[in-house]
């Protein structure tokens, strides 16, 4: 029987591709950790772990050597990194994430988050959101982190009005992978216990939705001025805002969202961008 620790097991598709001793340590480390971590446990459970833990290490070596190749500088940086007892400790932490769920995207999104830690380098506010973040992503499910995709896309179309998002086709393109996205209150306040988000406003006073008027002004303006430029009735253009409106997935996305009582912080941005970027079409 294979062992399911063995080093080819585990991470073969990484070390076959000849990646340098730095990325190799990386897997070894990772092994070594999750062979103590489920020592005595069931073979069903060291198999689920391992399986998992080998989607992420695969494409966490798959970046390593991305950096590697793209500079000296970020090379040597992933060997400062693995021996600074910080960065160990939150690698530690992604592989304990990864090592318990089967969810591609979560391995995925640690892998980046590691990758950012690196590069951010020590004590700074980049490397402080990195590490709360990897330890935020084994405490939020995969609808909730799709979530913060969602409002990071929108936050940049606020922060960048006029040049991104501008065109209605790229704006239905960057939401697309939303189309299909509902969530409830509850999603919103764990992740702002998780630290994710920040609310603007109390959300049991005043509306709690953008208005038509907002969403057509915010994401749809050539038509808004169009309604406004003819020659209609005010009841008629307003009848041509609601229909415009209400026929649109867009609108039910935002509607649900609540996005303009919600912000970001730090960390929910990271973790927003990082899974943004992997699902949509549009990037930040």
């Amino acid at each position: 029987m294979l062992d399911p620790f063995s080093l080819n097991f585990l991470a073969g598709a990484v070390l076959a591709t000849g990646t340098s001793e730095i990325t190799k340590t990386v897997v070894n480390s990772g092994i070594h950790w999750l062979k103590e971590t489920y020592q005595g446990s069931s073979d069903k459970v060291i198999q689920k772990a391992t399986d998992n833990t080998n989607e992420f290490l695969n494409q966490l070596g798959e970046k390593l050597k991305d950096l590697e190749q793209e500079n000296k500088a970020l090379k040597a940086q992933i060997g400062v990194a693995f021996n600074e007892p910080d960065f160990i400790a939150t690698f530690r932490t992604a592989m304990s994430s990864a090592a318990k769920t089967e969810l591609s995207e979560k391995h995925n999104l640690l892998s980046d988050l590691i990758t950012l830690r690196i590069i951010a380098g020590s004590e700074t506010t980049e490397a402080l959101a990195a590490n709360r973040a990897i330890e935020v992503v084994s405490y939020l499910t995969g609808l909730q982190i799709k979530l913060l995709g969602l409002y990071t896309a929108f936050h940049a179309r606020e922060r960048n009005e006029g040049t991104y998002y501008s065109d209605e086709k790229i704006l239905k393109s960057a939401f697309q992978p939303y189309r299909n996205l509902i969530s409830e209150e509850g999603d919103k306040f764990h992740l702002f216990s998780m630290s994710c988000l920040t609310f603007t406003g109390s959300l049991y006073v005043g509306s709690l939705t953008m208005s038509k008027h907002e969403v057509m002004m915010y994401f749809y303006p050539n038509e808004l001025k169009d309604i406004k430029g003819s020659k209609e009735s005010k009841e008629t253009k307003d009848a041509q805002i609601n229909d415009h409106i209400n026929s649109e997935w867009l609108f039910q996305i935002l509607k649900d969202a609540r996005l303009r009582r919600v912000d970001l912080s730090t960390i929910g941005n990271m973790i927003g961008q990082s899974i943004h970027n992997k699902i949509s079409t549009v990037k930040l």
